[in-house]
């Protein structure tokens, strides 16, 4: 099953963003400024968005993203974040809780 996520998600979907150790980016944030990030698209702002996947009532994935807007581009959604508990050797869209996830989201 996929729903939108509230706030009432948000510590199950940080404990699934902290179950393997960022292998890219920049300096590593802070712990509060990571939750601070990440709390805006649990709001229902409609701006920003979160959706997640559930297997029997727990969330095992779960995908934030936003609508942005800009005077050359104009109006466009963006992926921000994209996490999941469940790990295999490469990543395919074509794994369910992935796949339906991003067809949810657009």
């Amino acid at each position: 099953m996929i729903r939108q996520l509230t706030l009432f998600d948000l510590d199950d979907a940080l404990k699934i963003a902290r179950l393997k150790q960022r292998v890219g980016g920049t300096t590593p944030l802070s712990e509060e400024r990571f939750n601070q990030i990440h709390e805006k698209y649990f709001h229902t702002d409609g701006i920003h968005f979160a959706f997640g996947y559930f297997d029997n009532n727990k969330l095992i994935s779960f995908i934030l993203f936003g609508l942005h807007e800009n005077k050359s581009r104009g109006r466009f959604w963006y992926i921000s974040f994209l996490y999941t508990s469940l790990f295999h050797n490469y990543f395919s869209f074509n794994n369910q809780e992935i796949g339906l996830l991003i067809k949810t989201a657009f």
